[in-house]
């Protein structure tokens, strides 16, 4: 019996030793239901386009308090990008934690069987596991709302509205739609029959009321105007898109709350895209702009950005104690002078397109767990994955291109929710969608595309 008693010690001690030896490593030592971090709910908000300088210079003259308290009480800070800085490229990475090498997203579009039409890229392009798809083996619940790369929805979450469905319910019906046959709005959702119970909250242009639109000009005498009026038009529709995305997500988070909650807000990118020349009229050289034009669009940039932090407001109302959130962007905007790198090919040549962002994005943390006042340093937009799992309490890939954020979390967090990793989650069959590839909305998004100078 002693002997069997001292062979039990030994037993005892080298697991302890073995267990120490492999938290020291970083390896998962407990399943991830047993970990301090299990009961924490994510919500993570990605606003495309939105630069780490513009956002501080707000925050500083109090124009955008929501995020303003969250860097107060939480963690933020410069988070870089990857050039070419595309948006399906970077989102997608965002969603992953891998360079487009690996997960095979390389731009807006590809071209179709026999290379003779460009399509839309689609989630069956998606070469990795993403976020969502990981935490449904691991048991965790994920809605996804207005995501990039996200249609057709793939059934592993609680429910998906992809970018294409969120196109669709907040613009105008065009021609185009109607010669889709066969297809409607609901393709671009999962579960199919959410659509009947959602598809009444999409804001149209022409929902938006006027004096909203008015709100972030400079002057009201020059209306008038045809480019003022165009320019109107475009304010409407970034606001109906955006709006749609609110209240989808406010509805989605308090019917079916999921462990975690992805939302993509599109607008504050295109509206950069579309009055950097009214913001910084000296860095365009391609004709003459109207003085007056400039004294009225010249300040919609900033007054999107405070719209937008509106929005990240009425969001958060949904949240409670438990709930860890995320905001980030894809990449940070150049304007027309062009990102790091740029250069003029003449008199008169500007910058179009992916050429106008640069890597200098955002990411701003708060909630449980989350460190008071840190300056977050050295991120990156493939750090967002490996870090919202350790929120959760699952581990991060070694095969990740990111790690997760340590400093962002206070000691305690980590005492009882340590960083860990696993291999890889790359193992078993990846999900698919057996849905159409295409959307009722697919012209009218190349369309846009083709207007911001992304595609031809």
């Amino acid at each position: 019996m002693r002997r069997l008693a001292v062979m039990l010690a030994l037993v005892a001690i080298v697991a302890v030793a073995v267990v120490w030896f492999l938290r020291a490593r970083g390896d998962e030592v407990s399943p991830p239901e047993t970990r301090g971090a299990a009961a924490t709910r994510v919500i993570l908000i990605g606003v495309d386009g939105v630069d780490w300088e513009r956002l501080e210079r707000l925050v500083l003259d109090g124009r955008m308090p929501n995020l303003g308290r969250m860097m107060e009480d939480g963690a933020s800070g410069l988070l870089r990008s990857f050039p070419p800085y595309v948006s399906p490229t970077v989102w997608t990475s965002v969603a992953t934690g891998k360079l487009g090498e690996k997960h095979g997203i390389g731009g807006f579009t590809v071209y179709g069987q026999g290379g003779g039409t460009v399509e839309l890229i689609g989630s069956g392009t998606i070469k990795c596991k993403t976020l969502w798809e990981i935490l449904a083996a691991a048991e965790r619940t994920s809605g996804v709302i207005g995501w990039l790369v996200t249609h057709p929805p793939v059934p592993v979450t609680s429910y998906t509205v992809s970018s294409r469905a969120v196109m669709g319910m907040s613009s105008e019906p065009s021609p185009a739609r109607a010669e889709r046959d066969g297809l409607d709005m609901s393709v671009g959702v999962h579960p199919p029959e959410l659509w009947d119970s959602i598809s009444g909250l999409g804001i149209l242009p022409s929902d938006v009321p006027r004096e909203d639109v008015l709100n972030h000009l400079g002057s009201v005498d020059y209306l008038d105007d045809t480019t003022v009026e165009t320019r109107m038009s475009d304010i409407a529709g970034r606001l109906a898109g955006d709006r749609t995305t609110v209240a989808l997500a406010r509805r989605l988070m308090a019917d079916r709350p999921t462990d975690l909650t992805a939302i993509y807000l599109r607008g504050s990118d295109i509206i950069s895209h579309l009055f950097w020349r009214y913001y910084e009229p000296e860095s365009w050289t391609r004709g003459k702009l109207k003085p007056e034009v400039v004294e009225t669009l010249a300040p919609v940039i900033d007054r999107y950005y405070e719209r937008v932090d509106s929005m990240i407001g009425d969001m958060l109302e949904q949240r409670d104690e438990n709930t860890v959130v995320i905001v980030c962007s894809d990449h940070g905007f150049a304007g027309h002078r062009g990102h790091e790198g740029f250069e003029s090919h003449g008199e008169g040549d500007v910058a179009f397109g992916v050429l106008m962002h640069r890597d200098r994005g955002i990411i701003v943390m708060d909630g449980p767990g989350v460190a008071s006042g840190v300056l977050i340093e050295g991120a990156s937009v493939l750090d967002i994955t490996p870090t919202v799992l350790s929120v959760l309490g699952l581990p991060a890939a070694r095969d990740m291109d990111g790690r997760p954020l340590a400093s962002v979390f206070e000691r305690a967090f980590l005492e009882r929710n340590p960083i860990s990793y696993i291999e890889t989650y790359e193992t078993g069959e990846k999900a698919t969608s057996d849905g159409p590839t295409e959307s009722p909305v697919d012209d009218e998004i190349k369309e846009l595309l083709r207007s911001l100078g992304y595609i031809n």
